[in-house]
Protein backbone atom coordinates (compact mmCIF):
# COMPACT_ATOMS: atom_id res chain seq x y z
CA UNK A 1 0.00 0.00 0.00
CA UNK A 2 2.76 2.19 0.62
CA UNK A 3 4.23 1.63 -2.67
CA UNK A 4 0.90 2.73 -4.58
CA UNK A 5 0.88 5.49 -2.13
CA UNK A 6 4.15 6.88 -3.36
CA UNK A 7 3.10 5.78 -7.10
CA UNK A 8 0.31 8.32 -6.44
CA UNK A 9 2.24 10.78 -5.37
CA UNK A 10 5.00 10.71 -8.34
CA UNK A 11 1.78 10.91 -10.38
CA UNK A 12 0.47 13.78 -9.27
CA UNK A 13 3.14 15.64 -9.14
CA UNK A 14 4.51 14.18 -12.83
CA UNK A 15 0.85 15.62 -13.94
CA UNK A 16 0.77 18.77 -12.12
CA UNK A 17 4.68 19.83 -12.70
CA UNK A 18 3.50 21.80 -15.58
CA UNK A 19 0.55 23.68 -13.79
CA UNK A 20 2.71 24.74 -10.98
CA UNK A 21 3.17 27.94 -12.94
CA UNK A 22 -0.50 28.47 -13.04
CA UNK A 23 -0.72 27.64 -9.12
CA UNK A 24 0.46 30.83 -7.29
CA UNK A 25 -1.98 33.07 -9.36
CA UNK A 26 -4.92 31.50 -7.91
CA UNK A 27 -3.15 31.43 -4.34
CA UNK A 28 -3.27 35.15 -4.20
CA UNK A 29 -6.04 35.96 -3.75
CA UNK A 30 -9.45 34.45 -1.50
CA UNK A 31 -11.17 31.26 -3.47
CA UNK A 32 -14.21 33.12 -3.61
CA UNK A 33 -12.35 35.97 -5.06
CA UNK A 34 -10.68 33.74 -7.36
CA UNK A 35 -14.49 31.78 -8.67
CA UNK A 36 -15.72 35.32 -9.26
CA UNK A 37 -12.88 36.74 -11.10
CA UNK A 38 -12.12 33.45 -12.99
CA UNK A 39 -15.03 30.69 -12.87
CA UNK A 40 -16.77 31.40 -16.12
CA UNK A 41 -13.41 30.82 -17.97
CA UNK A 42 -13.91 27.06 -16.87
CA UNK A 43 -17.54 26.68 -19.01
CA UNK A 44 -16.38 24.47 -21.33
CA UNK A 45 -15.35 20.82 -22.71
CA UNK A 46 -12.49 19.43 -20.50
CA UNK A 47 -10.42 15.77 -20.58
CA UNK A 48 -10.61 14.02 -17.83
CA UNK A 49 -7.48 11.87 -17.26
CA UNK A 50 -8.18 9.25 -14.34
CA UNK A 51 -4.56 8.24 -12.67
CA UNK A 52 -5.54 5.89 -9.97
CA UNK A 53 -8.67 3.90 -9.56
CA UNK A 54 -8.84 1.44 -6.88
CA UNK A 55 -12.27 -0.82 -5.57
CA UNK A 56 -11.69 -1.69 -1.71
CA UNK A 57 -8.11 -0.75 -2.11
CA UNK A 58 -7.22 -2.96 -4.82
CA UNK A 59 -6.06 -1.36 -7.95
CA UNK A 60 -8.78 -1.49 -10.96
CA UNK A 61 -8.19 -1.15 -15.24
CA UNK A 62 -8.01 2.92 -15.40
CA UNK A 63 -10.60 4.20 -17.51
CA UNK A 64 -10.17 5.97 -20.51
CA UNK A 65 -9.61 9.63 -21.12
CA UNK A 66 -13.31 11.30 -21.52
CA UNK A 67 -14.71 14.60 -22.24
CA UNK A 68 -16.69 16.07 -19.82
CA UNK A 69 -18.91 19.53 -20.15
CA UNK A 70 -18.29 21.64 -16.98
CA UNK A 71 -20.60 25.02 -16.62
CA UNK A 72 -19.86 27.25 -13.76
CA UNK A 73 -22.68 27.84 -11.56
CA UNK A 74 -23.74 30.92 -9.03
CA UNK A 75 -22.31 28.30 -6.11
CA UNK A 76 -19.84 26.16 -8.09
CA UNK A 77 -19.48 23.53 -10.86
CA UNK A 78 -21.81 21.55 -13.02
CA UNK A 79 -20.06 18.70 -14.30
CA UNK A 80 -21.68 16.15 -17.07
CA UNK A 81 -20.34 13.46 -18.91
CA UNK A 82 -19.21 10.15 -18.72
CA UNK A 83 -20.87 6.92 -20.07
CA UNK A 84 -24.42 7.36 -18.80
CA UNK A 85 -24.33 11.19 -19.15
CA UNK A 86 -24.39 11.90 -15.35
CA UNK A 87 -24.78 15.50 -14.12
CA UNK A 88 -23.23 16.39 -11.07
CA UNK A 89 -23.21 19.57 -8.99
CA UNK A 90 -20.36 20.55 -7.15
CA UNK A 91 -20.31 23.64 -5.00
CA UNK A 92 -17.48 26.19 -3.88
CA UNK A 93 -16.58 25.10 -0.23
CA UNK A 94 -14.75 27.05 2.49
CA UNK A 95 -13.98 24.13 4.79
CA UNK A 96 -10.53 22.60 4.96
CA UNK A 97 -9.74 20.21 2.32
CA UNK A 98 -10.22 16.55 2.71
CA UNK A 99 -10.47 13.19 1.13
CA UNK A 100 -11.43 11.24 3.58
CA UNK A 101 -10.36 8.06 2.13
CA UNK A 102 -12.10 5.11 3.04
CA UNK A 103 -10.04 2.59 4.97
CA UNK A 104 -7.06 0.88 3.13
CA UNK A 105 -7.11 3.71 0.25
CA UNK A 106 -3.38 5.35 0.19
CA UNK A 107 -4.36 8.77 -1.29
CA UNK A 108 -2.34 11.63 -1.34
CA UNK A 109 -3.97 14.40 1.12
CA UNK A 110 -3.69 17.88 1.02
CA UNK A 111 -0.36 18.64 2.42
CA UNK A 112 1.23 16.42 0.11
CA UNK A 113 -0.78 18.56 -3.01
CA UNK A 114 0.20 21.89 -1.31
CA UNK A 115 4.00 20.53 -1.18
CA UNK A 116 3.70 19.61 -5.03
CA UNK A 117 1.69 22.33 -6.67
CA UNK A 118 3.68 25.18 -4.33
CA UNK A 119 0.51 25.94 -2.57
CA UNK A 120 -1.42 25.29 0.41
CA UNK A 121 -4.52 23.75 -0.98
CA UNK A 122 -6.99 25.41 1.12
CA UNK A 123 -6.26 28.42 -0.51
CA UNK A 124 -7.12 27.52 -3.48
CA UNK A 125 -11.35 27.15 -4.63
CA UNK A 126 -12.21 23.54 -3.71
CA UNK A 127 -15.40 21.94 -4.31
CA UNK A 128 -17.27 19.16 -3.20
CA UNK A 129 -20.53 17.60 -4.09
CA UNK A 130 -22.55 13.95 -3.05
CA UNK A 131 -25.34 12.81 -4.74
CA UNK A 132 -27.31 9.33 -4.78
CA UNK A 133 -27.36 7.83 -8.26
CA UNK A 134 -27.56 4.81 -10.27
CA UNK A 135 -23.90 3.43 -11.90
CA UNK A 136 -24.51 0.93 -14.85
CA UNK A 137 -28.27 0.18 -12.86
CA UNK A 138 -26.88 -0.24 -9.67
CA UNK A 139 -27.79 2.26 -6.69
CA UNK A 140 -24.37 4.32 -5.78
CA UNK A 141 -23.35 7.04 -3.45
CA UNK A 142 -20.70 9.64 -5.18
CA UNK A 143 -18.74 12.07 -3.59
CA UNK A 144 -16.80 14.11 -5.20
CA UNK A 145 -14.03 16.76 -4.29
CA UNK A 146 -12.15 19.13 -6.68
CA UNK A 147 -9.27 21.37 -6.24
CA UNK A 148 -9.00 24.40 -9.19
CA UNK A 149 -5.14 24.87 -9.65
CA UNK A 150 -6.29 27.24 -12.39
CA UNK A 151 -9.00 27.88 -14.90
CA UNK A 152 -8.10 25.37 -17.36
CA UNK A 153 -6.57 22.70 -14.69
CA UNK A 154 -8.42 20.68 -11.47
CA UNK A 155 -7.57 17.88 -9.55
CA UNK A 156 -10.53 15.62 -8.89
CA UNK A 157 -11.28 12.71 -6.41
CA UNK A 158 -14.50 10.77 -6.65
CA UNK A 159 -15.67 8.23 -4.59
CA UNK A 160 -18.35 5.78 -5.54
CA UNK A 161 -19.94 3.71 -2.62
CA UNK A 162 -21.77 0.56 -4.06
CA UNK A 163 -23.36 -2.51 -3.20
CA UNK A 164 -20.02 -4.03 -4.50
CA UNK A 165 -17.49 -2.34 -2.66
CA UNK A 166 -15.92 1.60 -2.74
CA UNK A 167 -14.21 2.83 -5.68
CA UNK A 168 -11.98 5.66 -4.98
CA UNK A 169 -10.42 7.34 -7.92
CA UNK A 170 -8.15 10.47 -8.55
CA UNK A 171 -8.27 12.53 -11.79
CA UNK A 172 -6.11 15.20 -13.54
CA UNK A 173 -8.95 17.51 -15.93
CA UNK A 174 -7.45 19.74 -18.27
CA UNK A 175 -8.64 21.98 -21.19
Amino acid sequence: MVRLGLLTLGLCAALISPAMAQAPEACRVSPEDWFLIFGAEMDGFWIDSTHVSLLNGEPLPLPAPETVGVTPTATGLRVEGGDEGVVFDLELVDFAFTIDPPAGFNLPDGEEIGLVIGCDVNQLPRFYGEQDLRLQGMPATVRVWAIAMSSSQMLVWPRFETDFGTIAQQSYMTR
